[in-house]
């Protein structure tokens, strides 16, 4: 008894959890030969098909959730914790294993009686814990679309009515779960319809746990989680517009949610025509906001130390933008022309509404500044010809840009805009 107690200590989960993580990365193997190499089979051997592997796995997570739930206020414990989780969530023939193991089963069934609520736990682990409980419900057993339908259906139906055609309580606690689970985002979202703006700390902080909850659904990269998201995709449009007159993390998250849906779903989406809409969309959006902004700039007396929140915040806002617009032109799409023409139409589009926002001041970014250029070539080499169409305001905006890139030290910068010069004199002397 004196042992478990001492077990349980927070300082001895912290070091078996970072011992088992080095383990992973073949940090302390036996074999010092082994040292430099990775060793997956390291950690997908809790995923085998043995009594020792399954009782080693069942110890793992039950001393995983203990760290999360237990020692919330442990801030490295619980980010160890939940990327340990993550490598072995990833792995199919561990996610096999979890609806036999049985500290997995406590820990969705105590979801039922609300004593594990996912909207208590810490913003630093919520949104990689949803993504992990999202990647444990879909194996390599059965189509993922059917499992993951059978634990988010439940939401569809009518909050007094249990959807019961179930066959075993694992099933019925992942349907108890994940019913709360969008529920809440549910109800979070219908309390600021038709808003204007948020004020209420109250609802802030229930829209920024929504968002990290959807988020982490988009992370777990599993094929369901696309469908549905897409259903909050205009409701996270709507969100932008209540956050224009001072400094805030949520519009750069709602971009950041838009990106990965466009990196990680994007390529393998076998009619992305819908998809992109919605992205020129998210982009409009951004430019109008932009505008709003600036004119409140304009308008109204801000003092130095909002200003330099409103500049680092616009800064994050753009990096995703940015990361938004080179995977929508990405090289996956270039089998089909149709879709390739309106991946380049979305870019310049978004080109459009984010140029007149960038000045110098923006461009000091370093990083930000790399990016920029690093999408705007790839633009060039892949639309060349839709640039062509461009406006001029805006073609004259763009070209302005390059002497600020080849004045800079960044010799990645300086690449990019010898890169857009070649495309515009290129496409210039083969169409003059």
């Amino acid at each position: 008894m004196q042992c478990k107690h001492i077990f349980e200590l927070w300082i001895i989960g912290e070091i078996v959890v970072k011992m088992l993580r080095r383990w992973t990365h073949t940090y302390l193997m036996p074999n010092v030969a082994l040292y430099t190499s990775m060793t997956s089979r390291f950690l997908a051997s809790f995923g085998d098909d043995t009594p020792v592997a399954k009782k080693s796995l069942d110890f793992l997570i039950e001393k995983c959730m203990v760290n999360i739930f237990d020692w919330m206020e442990e801030r490295k414990l619980g980010e160890a914790t939940c990327q340990l989780l993550s490598s072995l969530t990833s792995i199919t023939s561990i996610r096999c294993h979890l609806p036999e193991c049985p500290s997995y089963q406590r820990m969705i069934s105590r979801y039922q009686d609300g004593s594990l609520p996912c909207p208590k736990l810490p913003l630093y682990i919520l949104r990689q814990f949803v993504q992990v409980l999202c990647q444990s419900q879909v194996s390599g057993k059965e189509n993922q679309k059917r499992r993951w339908n059978s634990f988010v259906l439940l939401y569809k139906l009518s909050c007094n009515v249990l959807f019961l055609s179930i066959g075993i309580i694992f099933q019925f606690f992942l349907f108890f779960f994940f019913f709360f689970f969008k529920k809440y985002i549910h109800e979070t979202f219908q309390s600021f319809n038709g808003s204007t703006m948020i004020r209420n700390s109250n609802k802030i902080h229930r829209l920024e746990i929504s968002l990290y909850m959807i988020h982490g659904v988009v992370l777990s990269n599993v094929e369901p989680a696309f469908g549905w998201t897409s259903q909050y995709s205009q409701t996270l449009i709507n969100v932008i517009s209540l956050f224009t007159t001072e400094p805030n993390t949520h519009i750069a998250e709602v971009f950041r949610i838009f990106a990965d849906l466009t990196e990680l779903y994007l390529p393998f989406l076998p009619n992305p025509k819908g998809f992109l809409s919605v992205c020129v969309k998210v982009i409009k959006e951004f430019g109008r906001l932009n505008e709003e902004r600036s004119e409140q700039l304009r308008n109204s007396y801000i003092d130095k130390t909002i200003k330099k929140r409103f500049e680092e915040m616009q800064v994050e806002e753009i990096h995703e933008v940015l990361r938004l617009l080179k995977h929508m032109s990405t090289e996956d799409l270039a089998g089909n022309e149709d879709i390739l023409s309106l991946s380049g139409e979305s870019l310049l589009l978004g080109l459009n509404y984010l140029i007149p926002h960038l000045n110098s001041t923006l461009l000091a970014y370093p990083q930000l500044c790399e990016e920029f250029f690093d999408v705007l070539s790839i633009g060039l080499s892949t639309f060349i010809s839709k640039f062509a169409s461009m406006s001029r305001q805006h073609q004259t905006v763009l070209v302005e840009c390059i002497p600020f890139a080849l004045d800079n030290a960044d010799s990645r910068i300086i690449a990019h805009a010898l890169q857009i010069i070649e495309c515009m004199a290129t496409y210039h002397f083969t169409h003059s």
